[in-house]
Parts: structure tokens; sequence; C-alpha cells
């Protein structure tokens, strides 16, 4: 996986009313978001040897985990007969890691994402001539091509393109 952490602090409300009666919370979170590609997730590879140029095309960079690293209860209230519950709880939970993951996409992470992705591998296989051009897939995974002059190779789960 190629990623990048952001750490974020949100506040997060949890309000539900039956039969009148209303139970409430307030809470601070702190939270990791991990936001990069998922590199086994249908990166396409084309070496042309004669031309020394090889072209990358990975996925778009993605949310790929929340992490709650602490939560501060600032409020609670509720009824003696409309008590928080184990699902309550639950659902706050849910909630909290819902809005961190909004947050983080919100934040901007996954443009930074995409552009460290594309400079790693330049940067690693720019060497011994060769020119790279690392794409991001804007739609769904195309099917690997064939051109007439050159016949797919796999090595090692990526697709090598050598001249015949």
């Amino acid at each position: 996986r190629v990623s990048l952490a952001l750490t974020l602090r949100d506040v997060v409300t949890y309000d539900q009313s039956k039969y009148g009666m209303q139970r409430k919370a307030l809470l601070v979170v702190t939270g990791k978001v991990l936001a990069g590609i998922d590199l086994k997730k249908n990166v396409q590879v084309s070496i042309e040897d004669r031309a020394k140029r090889i072209s990358i095309e990975l996925p778009r960079a993605e949310i790929l985990a929340v992490d709650v690293l602490n939560t501060q209860t600032y409020d609670e209230t509720s009824p003696i007969f409309f008590r928080f519950t184990p699902e309550d709880r639950d659902r706050i939970q849910a909630q909290v890691r819902t809005q961190l993951r909004t947050a983080g996409e919100q934040s901007g992470p996954l443009p930074q994402a995409d552009r460290s992705a594309r400079q790693l591998p330049e940067s690693l296989l720019a060497q011994d001539g060769y020119t790279v051009k690392v794409t991001t897939r804007t739609g769904p995974a195309p099917a690997p091509a064939r051109t007439r002059e050159s016949h797919p190779r796999t090595m090692g789960g990526l697709q090598q393109r050598t001249p015949h």
C-alpha cells in the first residue's frame, strides 16, 4: 500500500428521541484517517524495452482505514426511563467512524495520496534511461490491451510488454 495519514479532531453529537423523551451525547474525538492506494487492486504496468518506456496505471486513492485514537465525552443526558444502552453506544461509535471518514475525505488527502503514489514509482524506476509515466485510473479498470508491435508477458503479477 502507498498511503498517507491524517490526524483529525471532530465534535460528534448524538441525539435520540422516543415518546417525548430525549437522550443526548456530546463527544470530541481524535482519529487517524489513512488514505492511499491499494496496490493489490489491478495495477497495470507496461514495459517497452526498445523505447525504454514504462507506463503504470494506478487505481484512485481511497480511504483505507479510520482509527479512533481518543474519545472524550463532554455531555451525556438521558432520562431515567430512557438510558443509554450498549446498542446506543455501538451506534455512537459507528457515527464517530463515519464522521471521521467524512472529515478525512473533505480535508483533501485523496488528491495528495494520488500525487504521492504517482511520484514514488517515477522516482524509483526512472533509471538507466527509462521514461516513466504514471497515471491514475479515472473509471473502471480497463482490460489489458494488446498491440501489434508487442505481446504481453506476465512477471510476478505485472504485465510486461516486450517487442517480437
